[in-house]
């Protein structure tokens, strides 16, 4: 138990390196250092990755819904305003009628007015 050397027989131990070795001194001073950024582990990465991967995917629908509902509002406003402009022409096609047949009624009158003179 006196022994000074007893660990180094019983457990392998080394004694600490003295700091003036010359090895030491000269990777201390061996110029510049190189540092690796390293990437840090996350344990949730992959719950995160597929959670923004699943409302990515939710915006997309959502968009295409938009787009949908979109469509069908400007079809229907196209359908609408078809629907009237059918509707006008129709009304103005009467109109015409109305003012050809009126104006056939006066030259016949006016004819018949002309023949009693």
């Amino acid at each position: 138990l006196d022994d000074p050397n007893f660990w180094e027989k019983a457990v392998g131990l080394q004694p600490p390196p003295d700091p003036e070795s010359d090895k030491l001194a000269q990777l201390m001073t061996d110029g510049k250092r190189h540092r690796k950024q390293v990437q840090q582990y996350d344990p949730y990465a992959v719950d995160k990755e597929t959670e923004l991967k699943k409302q990515e995917k939710l915006a997309e629908l959502e968009r295409e819904e938009d787009e949908e509902k979109e469509i069908r509002r400007l079809t229907k406003y196209l359908e609408r305003w078809e629907k009237e402009d059918r509707r006008t022409k129709r009304k103005r096609e009467q109109d015409e009628e109305k003012e050809r047949v009126a104006l056939e009624v006066k030259e016949r009158k006016s004819k018949k007015k002309k023949k009693k003179k």
